[in-house]
């Protein structure tokens, strides 16, 4: 029989699946909490950092990945401080000067108040979301990363197809995953 749990986010009282993710929770109880490399299906680690949330526990509070932190009961979870926002907000600046001409980054900034990058753009294409490694790991039973180490950008299937070191054949679906 499956346990549940009750916690606060934002101030609302919900219940969610004990082992539910605190993102999953939010999510499914309409709390739009940002996140890039979240996929439902596959296992979270919380590389992109955008799905930060602000935990109060005995009166201190702590910023984690909400994608990597299982519900609690009584858990208080704060996703929209000024903390947080700060931190979210540099985090997809980040995110928009390593990929600027990514429309999933530049969508998900503007959610995050960005209206300038202060740092230098690098155009690159891939931002190690680890989206197609885990999918061709946990979906298709393929390894997600080279065999010999490349460097950790060269080494993704994204970042592969588009050097023209495989083809869209070889790397399957898992190459549309990425943003």
């Amino acid at each position: 029989m499956q346990q549940y749990v009750s916690l606060r986010i934002n101030g609302s009282r919900i219940t969610a699946p004990k082992g539910t993710s605190v993102l999953d929770a939010a999510l499914s109880h309409g709390i739009c909490i940002p996140h890039l490399c979240h996929v439902p299906g596959l296992t979270d680690f919380g590389g992109c950092r955008l799905c930060i949330v602000e935990i109060v526990r005995n009166g201190r509070s702590k910023i984690t990945t909400s994608c990597t932190l299982e519900v609690q009961q009584d858990m208080v979870v704060r996703s929209d401080t000024d903390r947080v926002r700060r931190y979210r907000k540099n985090i997809a600046e980040l995110l928009v000067a390593e990929a600027p001409n990514s429309r999933a980054i530049q969508d998900l900034a503007a959610r995050c108040g960005v209206q300038e990058v202060r740092y230098p753009f690098r155009n690159e294409k891939c931002v190690l979301c680890g989206r197609c490694v885990r999918v061709c790991e946990e979906i298709f039973g393929r390894p997600g990363r080279s065999d010999s180490w490349e460097g950790a950008k060269s080494a993704t299937w994204t970042s592969r197809l588009e050097s023209g070191r495989i083809s869209a054949r070889s790397a399957g679906p898992a190459w549309t995953c990425a943003p």
